[in-house]
């Protein structure tokens, strides 16, 4: 559990730096949105599954933000 409250501190800082932008650099996709967002896959899933909370919940605009990079497509799974 106190791993799962570390990563949520890290979720809200990347989620202030996002702000109001739909993505990291602003309004286009970027070099630091490709980065992140499988990296943050990961993390999300896992923590999902194996510490029980829901990042959407938690994060809303990461949750939006990483929605937005899955509906574009292009990247191999």
């Amino acid at each position: 559990m106190e791993g799962s409250k570390g990563l949520v501190a890290v979720l809200r800082t990347l989620e202030a730096e996002l702000g109001g932008r739909r993505y990291i650099d602003g309004e286009s996709l970027g070099y630091v949105d490709m980065a992140l967002v499988p990296l943050m896959m990961l993390w999300f899933l896992t923590y999902e599954r194996f510490d029980g909370f829901c990042v959407a919940e938690e994060c809303p605009t990461l949750a939006v933000w990483r929605e937005r990079d899955d509906s574009r497509g292009g990247r191999k799974r």
